[in-house]
């Protein structure tokens, strides 16, 4: 027996019908629409903090610019899980788009 041949593909579940790869699809087209979307938010919001003096209660520097990064990702994706502002829903509608195009 060629050892090759034995080596069993690991990623992703198996799908077997059309319908189950169709489905598998569409959840990483809104996972990707989503993360998108959470990205999209959190740069906006680090944005709005540039130029504004650091609090004095956290005292700024590296600590302060890399806890206030953190911040802006977690509210990005809280944002996005509360149905964020309808990007996810464009984007995954684009991508069907482009799935069904290619």
């Amino acid at each position: 027996m060629d050892p090759i041949s034995s080596i069993q593909p690991t990623t992703g579940p198996k799908l077997q019908t059309h319908g189950e790869m169709q489905a598998h699809r569409q959840a990483q087209a809104r996972e990707t629409a989503e993360t998108f979307e959470a990205m999209f938010l959190s740069t906006m919001l680090s944005s709005m903090k540039m130029g504004i003096d650091p609090d004095s209660v956290m005292g700024g520097g590296h600590g302060e610019a890399a806890y206030q990064s953190m911040v802006a990702e977690q509210y990005g994706k809280a944002m996005t899980e509360m149905g964020g502002i309808g990007i996810a829903d464009a984007i995954y509608k684009e991508i069907l788009k482009a799935q069904e195009a290619g």
